[in-house]
């Protein structure tokens, strides 16, 4: 079957979450449907292609991938850049890591991104390819050229959950979750559905689920990081992510992801990159504590990554890819 129509099964059933983060909301989304019924229609071809011909002036040279947590970001990163063991970058691209106090999506994390930024375009750097977890940043706010933006996004439901295990490899986390959740000091290993039913631990269902605030919406002001968010950072999460990302990859298909990162990309540095993933056989990272298969947790998770607005965004970060494929298709002869 044609890529473009299997691309589709990944989209577009998800919805823009409601306003801020309360605890009376969280106890509301408990009672929200699953099933939400969408707008399914792609844009418009040609509109997608002025839209691309003006994001590709940016050019290739300045490329900038924004790690998002549980999202294969460890495969990602040794693929494009060196390995934190040394190896060489399996891309041939040598993405470089951005400095640690750039991870921290926050005013200072993106003070990190930025001063790192200026000192490659001051120094003149024919090409600047960086990478790291932190909140995407308006470089020309910063008096800076602007960068083509790529990053992966997973399903929300199956991300907050993994994020929530993830946590709990750390034993004085798992310790303080039985603290909050009110759970037996011992026992098996706290799951999310215990946390968020008793709703005791409302920290455990806002750090699990925070991608809105923490790297779609710019953090470059202190007072941003820990306001309350409303429907205003949602509709601008999914605009900077529409418009400001030349390409979100989807993890459930990141094979075709790379096919169109390659036909989308401007110049000939990403040429064979599909084929350079697909040969380094890559193995996603799994979780210590691996999440129980029951289906409490992923309906939890689906309400939560609702509330918090991960959803809307990525609901809209697939439409945008399905309709990029199609635009690919009709006016750059590829991906092939």
């Amino acid at each position: 079957p044609r890529a473009g129509a299997a691309l589709l099964l990944l989209a577009l059933a998800l919805t823009p979450a409601a306003s801020a983060r309360t605890r009376e909301e969280l106890e509301a989304t408990m009672r929200m449907p699953l099933i939400v019924e969408y707008d399914r229609t792609l844009e418009d071809p040609a509109v997608l292609y002025e839209w691309y011909r003006g994001y590709i002036s940016r050019g290739g040279d300045r490329v900038l991938y924004n790690r998002i947590p549980k999202t294969g970001s460890g495969s990602m990163l040794n693929f494009l850049g060196d390995g934190f063991d040394g190896t060489p970058a399996l891309s041939g691209l040598s993405f470089e890591h951005l400095p640690q106090g750039a991870w921290s999506p926050s005013a200072k994390g993106t003070k990190t991104w930025v001063d790192w930024y200026r000192a490659h375009v001051d120094a003149g750097d024919a090409q600047i390819y960086g990478e790291g977890h932190g909140t995407f940043v308006d470089l020309p706010r910063w008096g800076l050229p602007p960068a083509v933006w790529f990053t992966v996004f997973r399903n929300p439901a199956e991300r907050v959950v993994s994020q929530f295990y993830y946590g709990l490899h750390d034993k004085a986390m798992v310790a303080f979750q039985r603290q909050v959740c009110g759970l037996p000091d011992s026992g098996p290993v706290p799951r999310m559905y215990e946390c968020t039913q008793e709703l005791q631990c409302f920290a455990c269902s806002t750090w699990i689920s925070d991608i809105v605030p923490r790297y779609l919406v710019p953090i470059n002001e202190p007072e941003h990081a820990n306001k309350a968010l409303e429907e205003a950072d949602f509709a601008e999460a999914r605009r900077i992510v529409r418009d400001e990302y030349l390409l979100v990859m989807p993890l459930e298909d990141i094979q075709h992801g790379w096919q169109l990162l390659e036909c989308l990309m401007p110049g000939d540095t990403f040429a064979g990159i599909a084929q350079k993933w697909a040969e380094s056989n890559p193995v996603m990272n799994v979780n210590a504590v691996k999440p129980r298969a029951l289906a409490e947790d992923g309906a939890v998770a689906t309400r939560i990554a609702r509330l918090m607005g991960e959803e809307g965004v990525y609901h809209e970060a697939m439409r945008r890819f399905c309709g990029l494929w199609a635009m690919a298709e009709r006016y750059l002869s590829c991906p092939s």
